[in-house]
């Protein structure tokens, strides 16, 4: 097979059926735990986000797959994400550099479109891919912080774990969404994946939720009830069509500084595993960042979701640098 018999064309939302049937050839090869859905495939061309895609081509197969994005709410301070892959087929002939190298041309006109003035590219690298890895880092990328994937099975409603006295467990109502996301830009916007919102992205992050298993943790101690703390699911189906799953997952869990050691965290994880449990959901699962210098070990929340059943199926690097 020659280094060089592929060609390069733009990639828009009518090629997701070969996107999806490609991402799906790579993640089977390469035993990932967790599997693309075709929806979140379709997400990836949507009009909420800023975006250049880019295919490889031989005839009319696609052999590899690129794009880099941004939100088009909050863009000035997010970073571009680049993901895309090449299938196992074509791997070792240089087309991963090249992928790699068209990527941040295309993160280039992303950034200008949205007028970004200091933009960052972000990548996320699985465990295992050490090729890719190495390719990142040869172009400047360095290691920003990294994060393991936690998985449990759910069979039945459980027994709720309660927080602390005076504070309660309660689904999200209209109440608490802004304050919600002015504890979002307080607790997260300073890791390398994350930024603040404004009300409008907060809002339309929302909406992509399951709000029967979103709750807030609030103290009625006082004359004002006060938000200690939210946790934010959403729901995903598996791609498998011949072994269907339905999984909850864990977008965001937080917890603010005051009320950090009373069990806020299990109070809202028991009641949200319950809600998942009685929607007959399968599996649920949640990724929980590591900080640069920290062990997996000496996480805290690690151990917390460990307690409830959950088990560790993966760690993804997460790689940066500046445009």
């Amino acid at each position: 097979m020659s280094a060089k018999k592929w060609s390069w064309r733009a990639l828009t939302a009518a090629d997701v059926p070969l996107v999806y049937g490609l991402i799906c050839e790579i993640e089977a090869a390469d035993e990932a735990p967790v599997r693309t859905s075709r929806n979140e495939v379709y997400s990836y061309f949507s009009p909420s986000h800023i975006w250049r895609a880019q295919g490889a081509w031989v005839g009319e197969e696609l052999i590899a797959f690129g794009l880099a994005r941004v939100p088009r709410d909050g863009y000035a301070t997010s970073p571009i994400t680049l993901s895309g892959g090449v299938s196992t087929a074509w791997r070792l002939l240089g087309l991963g550099s090249e992928l790699m190298n068209r990527q941040l041309e295309a993160a280039q006109n992303v950034a200008a479109d949205a007028q970004i003035t200091d933009p960052r590219v972000i990548l996320y690298v699985e465990s295992g891919e050490e090729d890719l890895r190495n390719i990142a880092q040869l172009l400047d990328f360095t290691q920003l912080t990294s994060f393991v994937q936690l998985r449990r099975e759910l069979h039945s409603v459980e027994e709720l774990a309660q927080p602390s006295q005076y504070i309660s467990v309660a689904p999200v109502s209209s109440d608490w969404v802004e304050q919600m996301r002015k504890a979002h830009n307080r607790v997260l916007s300073d890791l390398p994946t994350w930024s603040k919102m404004d009300a409008d992205a907060w809002d339309s992050f929302l909406n992509t939720l399951e709000k029967d298993w979103c709750f807030v943790a609030i103290d009625n101690f006082g004359d004002r009830p006060r938000l200690a703390g939210y946790l934010l699911a959403s729901r995903y189906e598996s791609p498998d069509e011949s072994e269907p799953t339905l999984e909850g997952y864990v977008e965001e869990i937080v917890v603010l500084p005051e009320w950090r050691g009373k069990r806020v965290s299990t109070g809202m994880l028991s009641t949200a595993i319950n809600a998942m449990a009685k929607s007959d959901v399968d599996y649920i699962g949640i990724d929980i960042t590591i900080p640069p210098g920290v062990d997996i070990e000496d996480s805290e929340q690690v151990v917390m979701f460990e307690h409830f059943g959950f088990v560790r199926v993966a760690e993804t690097l997460i790689l940066g640098r500046d445009l």
